[in-house]
């Protein structure tokens, strides 16, 4: 059996083959953030199985920019991302997380 990926990163069935494949495999994970509700720090572990570039922002229930946690090209395997939100109010948050173009998004409080 050989697959081969095309530059999106979907695989494609090689014509011949009995194996049909479908979608694209998930490049990565976030974990829920842990404490939540926080004061001052939460952290989250984001789990790539390849080298990416990522963005993990911070927006507010406004959808307003508050923070950028990290940026950058991150390896695989899995990596602690802790936000420290000492500097901003007590509120409800966004922490969305960008995997090359997939996003994922969840919410958490602070409390101080």
């Amino acid at each position: 059996l050989t697959l081969a990926t095309s530059s999106n990163g979907e695989y494609v069935e090689i014509p011949g083959s009995d194996v049909e494949i479908y979608g694209t495999p998930n490049a990565f994970s976030v974990g829920t953030a842990y404490p939540n509700p926080f004061n001052p720090s939460t952290n989250l572990s984001l789990e790539l199985n390849m080298t990416a570039q990522i963005s993990v922002k911070v927006f507010n229930v406004m959808g307003q920019l508050v923070d950028v946690v990290t940026e950058g090209q991150m390896t695989e395997g899995t990596h602690a991302i802790i936000w420290d939100a000492s500097t901003v109010a007590s509120g409800v948050y966004f922490i969305n997380t960008e995997v090359g173009s997939s996003l994922s998004s969840q919410k958490v409080m602070l409390l101080k």
